[in-house]
């Protein structure tokens, strides 16, 4: 079931767009579900099957919507994928890709679960009759939209080099006097107690509690330069967000409620949170390990 491809929807108007998309990328092509929407025109209420037969034609395919029965599936020359329109749930319309026809079941991409394998009477049961054929014509060629990526991601955390730096030299002094501090009791099993020395002991004592409220210090100036870092990241990463919004068409937000398209702040933040402390934590460890290893080998 790997070759076949499956595209989830955003939600419960998307099944149409991501039907769409389902079929494009079992053709190598791969474009936004937003983009799709807009083509075929996907209001509050979804889409109907015009929409996806004039979408599917807009990106070089031949389609064609008929009502049959299930003895349509005898066929073994009926070109797949194609999209189906079912019942879900008993009053829920909805749009499916059928992938590949047995002889008792049917795989079928459900936007809603994913790849599965139905039997023949349970997709009788669902199916609205109307289905859509679709197959690639002369003039289709592959399309690829460009998409924001972890690399993108990555070069706007290098805009912040400089405070970035700052914390991997804070990381590696904490680092250092931890090191430093540990040191302290093989001095005192080696040494110390050996010689039974109390001078020594509290001079040694007193300069491993100097270390400590160093390594204190640059905890807390660590803390703080990673509060700033987060601080600009998301700044810059919402208004990016808030610029684009702004130069989306009316359409965009007549077919979205005003709480999905806040959610989409929410989402912006908590990929910020996950990728940038991923970053850091991955730049902090990477001059951790080269920092230790360097003191241990020598």
């Amino acid at each position: 079931m790997k070759k076949y491809k499956s595209v989830k929807q955003n939600d419960l108007k998307d099944c149409g767009a991501a039907c769409i998309l389902t079929v494009l990328k079992q053709y190598k092509s791969d474009v936004s579900i937003s983009r799709i929407r807009e083509t075929i025109g996907t209001s509050n209420t979804g889409t109907n099957l015009l929409g996806i037969v004039k979408g599917l034609e807009e990106y070089n395919f031949e389609a064609k919507a008929i009502k049959a029965d299930m003895e349509i599936f005898e066929d073994d020359s009926l070109p797949y994928p194609a999209i189906a329109h079912i019942l879900k749930d008993g009053m829920l319309l909805h749009f499916v890709v059928i992938h590949k026809v047995y002889k008792d079941k049917i795989l079928i991409s459900d936007p809603a679960e994913g790849l599965k394998k139905i039997s023949k009477e349970e997709f009788k049961e669902v199916w609205t009759k109307y289905i859509i054929f679709t197959v690639p014509t002369e003039q289709y060629i592959q399309i690829k939209d460009k998409k924001n990526s972890l690399g993108t991601f990555f070069k706007q955390t290098l805009k912040d080099k400089g405070l970035i730096a700052q914390i991997v030299v804070a990381a590696t002094i904490i680092t250092i006097l931890g090191i430093i501090a540990s040191f302290y009791f093989q001095i005192l099993i080696d040494s110390i107690i050996p010689s039974g020395s109390i001078k020594t002991l509290a001079l040694i004592s007193l300069g491993v509690i100097i270390v400590h409220v160093f390594e204190v210090v640059f905890n807390f100036i660590k803390t703080y330069l990673l509060v700033i870092f987060g601080n600009r990241m998301s700044i810059r990463i919402m208004l990016s967000y808030y610029n684009h919004v702004l130069k989306l068409p009316y359409n965009f937000f007549s077919t979205r409620t005003s709480g999905e398209i806040i959610s989409r702040f929410s989402d912006a933040n908590k990929i910020i949170n996950t990728l940038g402390s991923s970053i850091l934590t991955m730049i902090l460890d990477v001059n951790m390990v080269i920092v230790i290893s360097l003191i241990m080998f020598f």
